[in-house]
């Protein structure tokens, strides 16, 4: 449903079930992406890197999972970089 909600641009409604599918597991990596991706749509990549790394952790064998982190993580560091 979150992915639905997303592609007619109901972003916030999406991330809200992304969150709450988490919380009701939080083993399923699917989850853990989708709201990643919606936190990296908004800005937060702290939150998204955070997101993506548990649902690596999750299903280590994803190299779509893996790469999406490690950009994520490297934004996060250039960022970081320029900021101070």
């Amino acid at each position: 449903m979150p992915k639905l909600l997303i592609g007619i641009n109901r972003i916030a409604e999406a991330e809200k079930q992304a969150q709450a599918a988490v919380q009701a597991d939080a083993g399923l990596a699917e989850a853990h992406e989708l709201w990643g991706y919606l936190l990296a749509a908004k800005g937060d990549v702290d939150g998204a890197a955070r997101e993506l790394q548990s649902a690596v952790r999750l299903q280590p064998d994803s190299g779509a999972l893996t790469t999406n982190w490690l950009w994520c993580s490297t934004r996060k560091a250039t960022r970081l970089r320029w900021s101070t």
